[in-house]
């Protein structure tokens, strides 16, 4: 297995500037995690940026914070600034992995015009399809670190004191009762959007928005959808060999 992860991931020879969608708890975070990784690219995470300014306090936060705990989708002006000021740091030059974004067709346009214009357009899409009930028992049971931005879940993959954050590489500890990155503030517990009318609302958004935006690169031919269920490392392996098909860019 691991010769054959290597030979996908060996293949793939051009830039790399990937977007990975697909439904909430389809495991974006972690597989962009594991490319950023394995590329030395920037981890381009939508929603733990949304959810820094929130945390910052100024006027874009403010406005954020109507929408985050709620599961709706922030103003699409209000997000692609947010992201476009990312993707100009100079760390994401050599390419990025977008996770979660664009949210909507608006947002894929704006930002299709901005990345041509820039001459370095989306060279893949990468979909992730989970079934339904699988979701439901990812989200439920779904803990994180806020502050380092490290995705745990209390079934299958449980935050345990010792244990090295995969994000911020410190170990994890019992603070009151509740695990905790040594080096982070908060603890690791569950987000305010994983209730279940808070689930079932994004659910409801992820269709009526994403799905548009996920036809448009369909139609533009960049669109590769990868089965989402499964070990993580298998999912990653469906990723790689997918990229190593994609033509050079």
């Amino acid at each position: 297995m691991r010769h054959q992860y290597a030979a996908s991931a060996s293949r793939i020879a051009h830039q790399v500037r990937v977007s990975l969608l697909g439904p909430p708890g389809s495991g974006k975070g972690t597989q962009a995690e594991l490319l950023a990784r394995r590329f030395a690219l920037p981890h381009v995470d939508t929603g733990a940026l949304l959810r820094a300014e929130v945390a910052a306090g100024g006027p874009l936060g403010q406005v954020l914070a109507r929408y985050i705990p709620e599961g709706l989708l922030a103003p699409d002006e209000l997000v692609i600034q947010v992201i476009l000021r990312r993707l100009r740091q100079p760390d994401a030059r050599a390419g990025f992995i977008l996770d979660g974004f664009p949210r909507s067709l608006p947002q894929a346009e704006r930002l299709d015009a901005a990345l041509q214009a820039a001459g370095r357009p989306l060279a893949a899409v990468i979909l992730l399809r989970v079934s339904e009930q699988v979701l439901w028992r990812r989200l439920l049971h779904r803990v994180v670190c806020d502050h380092c931005g490290s995705v745990f879940n209390e079934l299958s993959k449980p935050p345990r004191p010792g244990q090295i954050c995969p994000r911020c590489q410190t170990p994890i500890e019992l603070v009151g009762g509740q695990p905790k990155c040594r080096h982070c503030p908060e603890p690791i517990r569950r987000r305010a959007d994983d209730r279940p009318e808070a689930i079932a609302q994004r659910l409801r958004v992820y269709q009526r928005e994403t799905i548009p935006a996920v036809e448009h690169y369909q139609v533009l031919g960049i669109l590769h959808e990868v089965d989402g269920e499964g070990p993580e490392d298998m999912v990653f392996r469906r990723i790689l060999d997918v990229l190593s098909q994609v033509p050079a860019s």
